[in-house]
């Protein structure tokens, strides 16, 4: 029960939060990156070569943050069972 309530929450997030802020986000990011290139190119092609090593490290850093989370997850899920089964509930 507990996991159902908890994965329906987090697509609620996903679709009240995460969506339109990351559409958002790519918006402006677009914007400032046009904004600039039209300003001075050489400088928004500048700009945009740390982009590469900024997608690199986050994705390295990815697993040192998923499996920690995962784990508090179902930690979280069968402690919820637990409590659930000791008072009485199906």
């Amino acid at each position: 029960m507990s996991r159902a309530v908890n994965d329906t929450d987090l697509i609620e997030q996903l679709i009240s939060h995460a969506i339109p802020d990351v559409s958002a986000n790519l918006l402006l990011l677009i914007g400032v990156v046009t904004i600039l290139a039209r300003l001075n190119w050489r400088l928004a092609l500048l700009s945009l070569v740390p982009t590469p090593l900024i997608a690199a490290g986050l994705r390295a850093s990815r697993s040192t943050f998923v499996l920690p989370f995962d784990n508090v997850r179902s930690t979280w899920a069968n402690s919820t069972l637990r409590s659930m089964t000791i008072f009485g509930y199906p």
